[in-house]
């Protein structure tokens, strides 16, 4: 008999199991974190600790204070034709505001 070489897992085959993986670890510290709160509940605290600070992450997203982030607009552009040729139109959806420019006669 001949042996079949491995099959080498596709795609969603990977994706499947990294999400099984995901969905496992987020039930353990599930667990963890009621377990926790069961024993914080049935044992009084000694002392209160101050709370641990952690490093800032090295991701862009992290750096950034929500207090400057900008809003990103809702635009909505767009041609249309009307009776003295096609024009761009462009639309902001939060504020209503339209503009057009003739594109071509």
């Amino acid at each position: 008999m001949a042996t079949q070489p491995k099959k080498e897992p596709t795609e969603a085959e990977l994706y499947a199991a990294e999400e099984k993986a995901r969905v496992a670890a987020i039930e353990l510290q599930k667990a963890k974190d009621e377990d926790e709160a069961a024993n914080a509940k049935s044992s009084p605290k000694p002392e209160a600790k101050a709370p641990e600070v952690k490093a800032a992450s090295k991701s862009p997203a992290n750096r950034r204070s929500p207090a400057k982030a900008k809003a990103k607009e809702r635009v909505e552009v767009y041609e249309q034709r009307g009776p003295k040729g096609l024009f761009k139109v462009t639309r902001n959806i939060d504020t209503g505001e339209t503009s057009a420019e003739l594109i071509e006669e």
